[in-house]
């Protein structure tokens, strides 16, 4: 004879079975959530690192170039009115410089294309916005002749365009990085 529960019993159990049922997949979503935070956070440190190492590399990049494309007026004086030995040293050093340019620039084409091509157009956007952001203090820096001081430079807008550009390129970085 089977045994007859009664509808309260049965509303009861019913509800156990749904609360159980809701903890579990609270305990689920929980640890989803968890793993999705600890794995943004992990997202976030690889952005940071890769970031700082674009930087060092496109500035450094950008200075092999940019420095050779310009010449050293006191070089230039002492070429027209220095002794014949030090004329010949000066042509010789030019000759060097323009071979170190071509280098230069070889090696910023490699660059850019290796960043496509082991990662995407993202990654060498942020390559290009960081040496964008570092020519105008580059170029102050080889007319001057020395160190760039911030409080020497004008405050225009450009100057606070080219300061803010690089780190603009963060988030476009972690965007490229694991969206694109």
């Amino acid at each position: 004879m089977p045994i007859k529960v009664s509808k309260s019993r049965k509303t009861t159990s019913h509800l156990y079975l749904f609360i159980f049922y809701l903890y579990q997949k609270t305990i689920l979503l929980s640890i989803v959530i968890i793993a999705t935070i600890e794995s943004m956070v992990s997202q976030i440190f690889v952005s940071l690192v890769f970031f700082f190492i674009l930087l060092y590399a496109s500035i450094n990049l950008l200075g092999f170039l940019v420095r050779g494309l310009f010449v050293d007026p006191d070089l230039e004086r002492l070429k027209k009115d220095g002794h014949e030995f030090i004329k010949n040293e000066i042509r010789r050093s030019q000759r060097v410089d323009k071979l170190v340019n071509v280098i230069a620039l070889i090696l910023n084409i490699v660059y850019f294309y290796l960043l496509f091509h082991f990662w995407n157009i993202g990654v060498v956007i942020v390559a290009g916005m960081i040496m964008m952001g570092r020519l105008p203090y580059l170029l102050w820096e080889i007319q001057h002749g020395r160190k760039i001081k911030p409080e020497l430079m004008k405050k225009d807008v450009l100057y606070y365009v080219t300061s803010f550009l690089p780190w603009i390129g963060l988030p476009l970085l972690y965007f490229s990085l694991y969206h694109i």
